[in-house]
């Protein structure tokens, strides 16, 4: 791909977005006042590069066995020479990365057939996936929310130094699978029988901010060196990365049976079971405050997953096909969820958390980076652990089907298809003290600690002050999701095909788990309800509505032209707090909680920090449809949504005949048709957030005491329906295909 180029920010200049140019020449200046090169804001690029390489070789082995090799190498770079650069955020080229990755895929089948009625393919598989994160420079990371530019849409976040989870140690996964299928025939009856074994052996890195992070309120405090916070993470003995593996076994059995010419019934039933063999470390803290033991797995939780499907075709012409099943489906967890226990059990990674007072005296050096607060505090890590009887997911679908010959040569489709999750996945802070109270002026908003009057800090009820937050991973219920999708599809003579279908969702569960990191896990997901059982809401992953047109066809020459448009409902997203409200101690004040908004029904209802901003939020509210319907009470979850999405691509491609059978296709790829042809159109427009899509509206600054709710100012920069460049853009893709 060509680097692209960021263009000079000037006054005015698009490109920054709300950012204000001489804010961002002050971050930086004051920066080389401390005596380091921060990086430069004027010119930068990122690139991807990437190579692939793929072979197979194909034996015939005697009449009926045939082997297939197989080898994918890939490797490419994700990473940004500069900083991260959106509308609201902007980095110095001080907080870039270099992201290598290098993967290879290693595939063996072996297929055979014994006589007339037995066969039987095994295949063994191979990826080797690793990656690196170079930061750009050894500084540690800078983060400024610039409040004091005279920008009406204050509110930037300036960051420097190296970005979070990034100190270049190698991490990455080896895989091996191993699937063997024996299959059978006996009369009308087709048995299989089977086996997938699998070991994945991951290495992932425990520390967030190994260099530190300061973070600061405005510029002047920065010119001042006193900064709002500073964190930093600890390998507590050798090296921070921790090494585990998972194992899984599966046996199945399945028996299609074709009772008639016209109908075939599939039945089977499935057994997993994951083992881990290396169990995270013992935490003695842990036992001894809450007794509970971090170095329990989920190894030996078995999974039954019995299946049940028909096909049937009255006539036996094909012009009416009935299809349908039901059962269980399991599969693995993002093993990322399983690094959080391996390496937050208070042994391989340690924090300490400075705020106000506390904090050590800023410097950028760094080979002098603080090691402790002004005051001592304890070197401590969030805890995770498994709960004892967790499963892998494990999902109930019932499905249904009819495909159907209409007249002028028209197939139409119908599906539907209901999900509901038996084991989810949940994450939920056992160190905290069930609600301790709430906060009767909003709504009723439970309380799990006490918040300071003047300054809004949260002091969250502790099971055991000794420790911090302690995450159990554990299983959950009530997720559930169905859809109903409609299609109509033609083939035309020449070579031409047309298909438009239409799908309906409606999806619910209880966490949407859009995050890796442990903390970002629990807070992913705002509050509704309570931390314990939260309320069954509109999922973070729900698309309502979904338009999908597909067209191809032959052009002279030899060419063939391919456009697809797909629309569908924007995804949801929820208005949040800065602070913690809640008191469950998630966050530090400045940073966007896991606490919804409380929707005041006039200025009474509310108590703001400078009353008369009551006007701005209030016509915020009205210009809000989602916010307006909810006055006077706390705001749900996922009910505001993103405007309607849209996504357009044509294809033109061409195939050349070369020498010895091979075969040279050119293709090129034009995305987000439209606003090629129209500057105006294939705009994405969104409401910018933080994690899982929560936008931050209000800050808690303090707390009124004798009306029971926050004190709140606005959070500068909220802005509905922006329009996100980067994805608003066209693209051409060129590619080159040699087929042997």
């Amino acid at each position: 791909m060509t680097p692209q180029t960021v263009p000079v920010p000037v006054p005015g200049d698009t490109t920054i977005g709300v950012l204000h140019y001489e804010s961002l020449v002050r971050f930086r200046d004051l920066l080389r006042n401390y005596g380091v090169e921060p990086g430069s804001f004027q010119t930068g690029s990122y690139s991807t590069p990437s190579r692939n390489l793929f072979f197979k070789i194909t034996a015939q082995l005697g009449l009926n066995s045939s082997l297939a090799v197989s080898h994918n190498y890939g490797h490419g770079n994700d990473g940004r020479e500069i900083g991260e650069r959106d509308v609201g955020l902007y980095g110095l080229s001080s907080s870039g990365s270099q992201y290598p990755e290098t993967i290879n895929a290693t595939r063996l089948s072996w297929t055979t057939a014994f006589g007339a009625r037995f066969t039987n393919q095994m295949t063994l598989a191979r990826v080797d996936d690793r990656r690196t994160c170079i930061p750009s420079s050894d500084l540690p990371a800078v983060t400024l929310v610039d409040n004091d530019s005279p920008d009406p849409f204050a509110g930037t976040v300036l960051n420097a130094g190296t970005p979070e989870n990034c100190l270049g140690l190698e991490t990455g996964h080896t895989l091996w699978e191993l699937t063997d299928n024996f299959g059978m025939a006996a009369g009308n009856h087709r048995l299989t029988f089977g086996t997938h074994a699998e070991r994945i052996h991951l290495v992932e890195d425990v520390l967030d901010v190994p260099r530190g992070v300061w973070t600061f309120g405005s510029l002047d405090s920065l010119a001042a060196g006193t900064p709002a916070s500073y964190a930093r993470d600890f390998p507590a003995a050798g090296d921070s990365r921790v090494a585990f593996q998972v194992n899984q076994i599966g046996v199945y059995a399945q028996d299609q049976w074709a009772p008639t010419p016209h109908l075939t019934v599939t039945a089977g039933l499935r057994l997993d079971v994951p083992t881990v063999p290396t169990p995270p470390t013992w935490s003695l803290q842990a036992w001894n405050g809450l007794g509970i033991s971090t170095s329990e797995t989920p190894s030996g939780n078995a999974l039954w997953s019995p299946r049940l499907g028909m096909n049937y075709d009255p006539s036996g012409r094909g012009i009416t096909v009935l299809r349908g099943g039901v059962g269980f489906f399991a599969g693995p967890p993002a093993y990322v969820w399983y690094r959080n226990v391996y390496g937050t059990t208070g042994i391989r990674s340690l924090r300490i958390n400075c705020e106000g007072d506390v904090v050590p005296a800023f410097t950028l050096d760094p080979k002098m980076q603080p090691t402790k607060c002004v005051q001592p505090t304890p070197l401590a890590s969030p805890l995770a652990y498994f709960d004892p009887d967790f499963r892998f997911p494990r999902s109930l679908k019932v499905a249904l089907g009819v495909d159907r010959a209409l007249p002028w040569g028209v197939v139409g489709t119908v599906d539907v298809l209901y999900t509901r999750l038996v084991n989810s996945v949940e994450m939920v802070d056992v160190n905290l003290r069930g609600p301790v109270g709430t906060s009767a002026g909003e709504g009723g908003r439970v309380l799990y600690g006490t918040i300071d009057e003047s300054t809004g800090r949260a002091t969250p009820s502790r099971v055991t002050d000794a420790l911090g937050r302690v995450a159990q991973l554990r299983n959950g219920s009530g997720d559930r999701s169905y859809s109903v999708t409609a299609q109509l599809e033609r083939h035309f003579s020449g070579g031409t095909e047309v298909s438009a279908a239409y799908t309906y969702t409606d999806a619910r569960d209880r966490m949407g788990m859009v995050a890796d990191r442990g903390s970002d896990l629990i807070r992913s997901t705002p509050v509704d309800g309570t931390l314990e059982e939260r309320n069954v809401r509109t999922s973070i992953w729900e698309r309502p509505r979904k338009i999908t047109f597909v067209g191809t066809t032959d052009l002279p020459f030899g060419l063939r032209l391919g456009v697809t448009y797909i629309g569908m409902s924007g995804q949801p997203y929820t208005y949040v707090l800065q602070g913690d409200p809640n008191a469950d101690g998630l966050l530090p004040r400045d940073a966007v909680s896991n606490d919804v908004v409380y929707v005041p029904k006039d200025g009474g209802d509310i108590t703001l920090a400078d009353p008369t901003t009551f006007a701005a939020l209030d016509e915020f509210i009205r210009k809000a449809p989602c916010l307006q319907h909810q006055r006077a009470r706390l705001r749900q979850l996922d009910s505001d949504r993103h405007p309607w999405a849209i996504a357009t691509t044509a294809q033109l491609s061409k195939r050349f005949r070369l020498a010895d059978r091979r075969t040279l296709e050119i293709t090129a790829d034009l995305f987000n048709m439209l606003n090629f042809v129209n500057g105006d159109w294939g705009v994405v427009r969104q409401t910018f957030g933080d994690i899982g899509n929560a936008v931050p509206l209000l800050q808690l600054v303090g707390y009124d005491t004798p009306h029971s709710r926050g004190v709140y100012e606005l959070v500068e920069g909220v802005i509905r329906r922006d329009i996100d460049v980067e994805a608003s853009r066209w693209r051409l893709q060129l590619a080159a295909t040699v087929f042997f």
